[in-house]
């Protein structure tokens, strides 16, 4: 008796799957037998018709971006169009203009997977109350995107038009382009590139002293090689080309290091590079640990014919782990990988304790 419950279970259960599985394949092809193929841009604008972008952050600030276009013809009769975004909540904010540009690029070319001619209620499609809103300004108007659930089968994203009734699928969310912060739209300032062929001078200041690797000459000794040839009891010497080495010192005492470890001090150096920007207008390097400095880097550098410096200060270590940095000349505090700070901290230790 136990035996043919258990084979009646199986058979109920092998039963609503089969139909779970036949309605979720019924549904899917309604849905395709009931929408167009669409091929045309949602919004039906290009990137330069865009002239402003607006949405709201999850803690519902209203962020927005403005664009300018302007056209100038050339001497020679070419045109040229140039674009700049502003972020005007805060015209101070250095703004990453890819930022900006790549976000209008991404909603203008936004195309629909397919158009739903026959959809039931905007709710069905989480559209009553949209997941996101973005609003794009042109100079005919303002169109508003809602963008609403996502299909579990197809894994497309159902949006509309704020001012139409026609549903649509997408097959990418814009919302999850767009900066949720204003340091996200920041345009990180850069470290100089230098190459460690270039660099003759490495002078940093460490809590051990003041540590300085240069690049000397170095002159080649003579290497006499007596010659088999009893004929002529000769020797020949063998002359060598003068080499360039690594030479260290700590507060100008010598110190005795391989090349390989004084040339991994400047490596490191050479390999730091913002990670984010902390501050873009520090009205204080001491609230960062920056004056005076944990460490400060100078590199002497050759640049064509000049001789050129950089100078890189290195300060607290943040929550996360990276380290606040500034460099003479710049305008930000950059924050530093841990991990490349790190590094660092180990190569220098190394060549002291030689």
């Amino acid at each position: 008796m136990k035996k043919r419950y258990t084979t009646l279970l199986i058979l109920i259960l092998a039963t609503v799957v089969c139909f779970g599985g036949v309605s979720l394949l019924n549904a899917s092809q309604q849905e395709q037998e009931s929408s167009t193929v669409q091929t045309e841009p949602l919004l039906g604008i290009e990137q330069t018709g865009i002239s402003a972008i607006v949405w709201d952050t999850a803690e519902g600030t209203q962020m927005r971006l403005e664009q300018t276009v302007s056209e100038t013809t050339d001497e020679d009769g070419n045109e040229t169009t140039e674009t700049v975004w502003s972020y005007p909540q805060n015209t101070a904010l250095p703004l990453d203009q890819t930022v900006a540009e790549e976000l209008a690029q991404t909603l203008a070319d936004l195309t629909p997977v397919r158009t739903l001619t026959d959809a039931g209620e905007a709710s069905e499609y989480g559209l009553e109350t949209p997941s996101a809103e973005i609003m794009v300004e042109t100079d005919q108007g303002s169109i508003v995107l809602q963008i609403g659930s996502q299909n579990e089968t197809t894994q497309d994203y159902y949006a509309k038009l704020k001012d139409s009734e026609t549903i649509y699928t997408i097959s990418t969310n814009p919302a999850e382009s767009l900066p949720m912060s204003e340091s996200e739209l920041i345009e990180i300032e850069s470290l100089p590139y230098i190459t460690i062929s270039s660099v003759t001078k490495a002078e940093l200041s460490t809590p051990q002293g003041q540590l300085v690797l240069q690049q000397v000459e170095v002159q080649p000794t003579e290497e006499t090689d007596a010659s088999s040839d009893s004929s002529t009891d000769a020797s020949s010497t063998e002359t060598t080309e003068p080499t360039m080495e690594w030479q260290a010192s700590l507060d100008g005492q010598t110190l005795t290091t391989d090349q390989d470890s004084a040339e991994a001090v400047v490596r490191d150096i050479l390999a730091l590079s913002y990670e984010q920007c902390v501050d873009y207008a520090p009205q204080s390097l001491a609230d960062y640990g920056l004056e005076p400095a944990m460490y400060t880097l100078t590199l002497t550098y050759t640049n064509g014919e000049a001789e050129e410096t950089f100078t890189l200060s290195l300060g607290n270590q943040q929550s996360d782990g990276t380290v606040c940095a500034f460099q003479t000349g710049g305008t930000q505090v950059g924050a530093i990988s841990a991990n490349n700070y790190d590094l660092l901290l180990d190569a220098i230790a190394t060549v002291i304790a030689q």
